[in-house]
Formats: structure tokens, C-alpha cells, sequence
């Protein structure tokens, strides 16, 4: 081979290895789950870290907007992204690069994206996460277990899930429209959590609505009333390519400072020895960070696994139970299915 041959070979060569890592943007259009979190090495990760069992959806639109949300009925926050050549870089309005990450894998329905360590891409503790397009995810989730619906009449209710839930026709979701609704309406009463249900019928029409757990009078009106101004604004949820009815549950919390900053300082010096595998004193700041904000779910999945660590099985299960009462972003049924056995 002459020299010259040569280095047109390696020229074409470098020229398609260059191709192949170049990630186009619509390549990653649209909603995707993550299914599954790994260390790089494959590793799974440990129980003590929350992230293994939080629902995360991304969103990628062509405006080079991205919606990060730990709810699947909800489009989530706004940041902004890039894809540059292989680097998937996550900034904020102003322009502020907040994270990277490399595309490691792609393909038409998942994505591989790697999460930097603390020495860099090449770190054992940089994480793998494997999104699959949210539809498909739909998808193959479709078996519901009996005891996730109801009969009511001639209809059944299914309730909502991570896979099957009626969609909100405003994209920031109905509880942000609510939040918005009701700002400086309805004053403020100190620290509380309201919880209220709905059901959206096969049509898309909400109704049914019932407050579980409300605030003060004042709040429960103004939060009905901006609920039925939009309940033809829905889209049914899907099961099997078919409308179906579904149960949706929405909630918001009221913390005042008084009760928020003492539960921080608790969960923070908690999260030292949490973090340290000292569960039998980590245990003891959470239920202290508990005691002033009981309805934050980060801290009673961590007390959870505390107890669980000192071998308080029962104990942990209440609190793992109490987490999915919550219905927020960590699901832990297959936690809580390991340990009842």
C-alpha cells in the first residue's frame, strides 16, 4: 500500500468513526423513561441510593427544550439542551451549563446516556441510565392487577400508575395550572398537605372529584374551582389501544418555614451518617426530620432503609408502605415485595 493510500484510509476511517459518534438531535425527540440505572461497570445500584426506584421522565422537543419530571402525568421543569457530537449538554436559561452527559448507546425506541463520576466519564461510580421511549414503556406495562381497579356501574376504573394515567391538555400539567390558578387567592394558614381524586372517563371528561385530605375552606373552594374550569380539558387514558376510565390523584403541600428549616438541618446531618452505613444513628435524625415534615418522602424512604439495615423489617415496611401512600416520585413496590416475603 502506498503512502499515500494509506492516508486516505485513515482519513475515511477517522471520518466514519467520527460519523458513527455523531448524535443528530432528533434522534432523541420526544418522551423517554428511564427503565434501569447501573453503575458503568454494570453494577447495580444499592438500595441506600433513592434513584433506583424514581420515576424519571425526560423530554426533548425540537426547540431545544428539555422537561425533566419525576411524575409521568406531568411534562416537568424546563432546562435547554445541546447534543454535541456524542455529549448531551443540560443548561439553564441563562445559558449556565448545569450537566453532561455522553449518548453511550442509542437506538430508534432506547438511549444510553452516561453520567459523570466524580473523577470524570471514566469513573467505576459514573452511572448508566437506559431510557425506552414512554410509549413503549406504556406498553408493556398494560397488565394491571386486579386490585388496581374498580367497578363503578357499568364502568371500570382503573387507577393511575406510572404507565396508565389521563393526560392534562396544558403541557406543564394540571397541578402547576392549579398552583398558578390560586396564587395570592387564597392566603396562607400555616403548613399542610391537600390531597384530592378525580376520575377521567373514557370521553376525557374529569369528574367525581373528592378531596381526601384538605387544607383549610378557603384553599379547598379556590382549588375545586380551578378544577372545574378545565375538567373537559383531559385525555383519556390509554390501555391496549383503548380509552379507558382512570382515577387520578393530585396533591399539594403548604410547609412554612417554621417546620421546613429544622427537618433540613435533621435530614442533612441525617444524610451524613446515612451515607457512611451508621444506620443506627441516621435513624435517629430522620425520625427527628420526620417528626416537623412527615410528608417528605426522601427522608421516610431513607428511615425505611435504616430500619431495614438494623434488621427492623417490620418497621421498614410501614415506612416503605407510608412512601407509597405518598405517591410521589420513588415506587417501592418490589422493595416492599422483597422483604415480605
Amino acid at each position: 500500500m502506498t503512502k499515500l493510500n494509506y492516508t486516505l484510509l485513515l482519513f475515511f476511517l477517522m471520518l466514519s468513526i467520527t460519523a458513527f459518534s455523531q448524535v443528530k438531535p432528533s434522534e432523541i425527540y420526544g418522551s423517554w423513561v428511564i427503565t434501569n440505572i447501573t453503575f458503568k461497570d454494570g453494577a447495580a445500584l444499592p438500595d441506600e441510593n433513592p434513584l433506583k426506584y424514581t420515576f424519571v421522565k425526560y423530554t426533548f422537543d425540537e426547540a431545544n427544550k428539555m422537561y425533566s419530571s419525576t411524575k409521568a402525568e406531568s411534562r416537568g421543569t424546563l432546562t435547554y439542551y445541546q447534543v454535541k457530537k456524542d455529549q448531551l449538554i443540560i443548561n439553564n436559561a441563562s445559558g449556565v451549563i448545569v450537566s453532561n452527559f455522553l449518548i453511550s448507546k442509542r437506538g430508534a425506541d432506547t438511549l444510553n446516556i452516561l453520567r459523570k463520576g466524580p473523577k470524570g466519564f471514566a469513573d467505576p461510580d459514573a452511572m448508566i441510565y437506559t431510557f425506552v421511549r414512554e410509549d413503549l414503556v406504556q406498553q408493556a406495562q398494560s397488565k394491571v392487577a386486579s386490585n388496581n381497579f374498580t367497578i363503578a356501574g357499568r364502568d371500570t376504573v382503573y387507577n393511575q400508575s406510572s404507565f396508565l394515567y389521563a393526560k392534562f391538555n396544558l403541557p406543564a400539567g394540571f397541578e402547576s395550572y392549579a398552583m398558578e390558578e390560586m396564587k395570592d387567592k387564597a392566603g396562607e394558614q400555616g403548613t399542610a398537605l391537600f390531597r384530592m381524586s378525580f376520575i377521567v372517563d373514557k370521553n376525557g371528561v374529569a369528574d367525581s372529584v373528592k378531596v381526601i385530605k384538605g387544607i383549610w375552606q378557603a384553599y379547598d373552594d379556590m382549588y375545586l374551582k380551578a378544577f372545574k374550569k378545565v375538567k373537559g380539558k383531559w385525555k383519556p387514558a390509554m390501555l391496549n389501544g383503548k380509552p379507558v376510565a382512570v382515577r387520578m390523584f393530585v396533591e399539594a403541600r403548604y410547609v412554612s418555614s417554621a417546620m421546613i428549616q429544622p427537618s433540613i438541618v435533621y435530614s442533612s446531618q441525617g444524610d451524613v451518617f446515612f451515607n457512611n452505613g451508621k444506620f443506627d444513628v441516621a435513624v435517629q435524625y430522620y425520625d427527628a426530620a420526620l417528626k416537623n415534615y412527615p410528608e417528605n418522602e426522601s427522608n421516610m424512604y431513607k428511615r425505611a432503609i435504616c430500619k431495614l439495615r438494623l434488621n427492623d423489617t417490620a418497621g421498614g415496611l410501614i415506612d416503605l408502605k407510608a412512601v407509597k401512600d405518598m405517591k410521589g416520585s420513588l415506587q417501592v413496590d418490589e422493595l416492599i415485595a422483597q422483604y415480605s416475603k
